[in-house]
């Protein structure tokens, strides 16, 4: 697994985003891109793990109190305990050997069972130089998709500003700060953590879905099995040091989550 390495990072020059500009297609821009003597880096989303969630027992106890009321012999879990935090894996690369290449913003959508569209959220990573930065989610003028390069298609997801998801504070990676940016090395690849926190009510939401899906199950087949059907995607933005904004499409990813 790659590390975090802080560099700084000129300001993009005008040549080359002139000419990048009249790249229509993925392989128009690939061809630019060779011809200026660089390679823009590739990104795939290997997997989204659920690292943190409700048991079995706290969703039940939960779905109880929250329908039935009376409970003995249950503890009503505390809405701390029906949190749930994710992990998004990515496997960049960066073809280029003379300089290393950031990931400054991500935007995510987020989609359960098939039918439940959580929605978007746009998290602006923090360069590891700038004293006192803290990520931001939605700020304004971010993940601007219309005014970045791409050469992969992008998702057409717009932030919402909804309570979706929050930066994790700690991190799957023990050797990164999550709020800041993912440095690709020169010529090198990194498989790069950012982990999320659900929102506690949506995170509720979504276990007592788990739970009427459950129980659905368990009449029809006598299995009882806590999970949640997911679909992630979004885009990724780097910052090409002297060639500006580049921004590319993940996902979407389709998995589920066991609780």
């Amino acid at each position: 697994m790659g590390s975090i390495r802080t560099i700084a990072f000129a300001s993009p020059a005008v040549l080359g985003l002139g000419l990048l500009s009249i790249a229509a297609t993925s392989s128009g821009c690939a061809a630019v891109a060779k011809a200026l003597g660089f390679a823009w880096p590739s990104v795939d989303l290997n997997r989204v793990d659920l690292v943190d969630g409700p048991s079995a027992s706290q969703a039940l106890s939960w779905s109880c109190f929250e329908f039935v009321g009376f409970c003995p012999g249950l503890d009503e879990p505390s809405d701390a305990e029906m949190d749930m935090s994710f992990d998004v894996v990515f496997d960049m690369t960066n073809e280029n050997t003379t300089f290393p290449i950031p990931l400054v913003e991500i935007l995510m959508g987020v989609a359960v069972f098939d039918d439940d569209d959580l929605g978007a959220m746009c998290i602006s990573f923090c360069n590891p130089e700038v004293d006192d930065c803290t990520p931001e989610t939605d700020a304004e003028d971010s993940c601007d998709v219309a005014g970045a390069d791409k050469v992969e298609g992008a998702s057409d997801l717009v932030p919402n500003a909804t309570d979706l998801a929050s930066l994790a504070t700690g991190s799957a990676d023990d050797e990164t700060e999550n709020g800041e940016y993912r440095v690709i090395p020169a010529g090198d690849s990194i498989e790069a953590h950012i982990q999320f926190d659900l929102a506690g009510a949506t995170a509720m939401s979504i276990g007592e879905r788990a739970v009427t899906e459950a129980v659905s199950s368990a009449l029809s087949s006598g299995k009882f099995k806590l999970e949640v059907p997911y679909e992630v995607e979004g885009n990724v933005f780097f910052e090409v040091p002297e060639k500006g904004r580049y921004v590319t499409g993940f996902g979407p990813l389709e998995g589920d989550w066991e609780l």
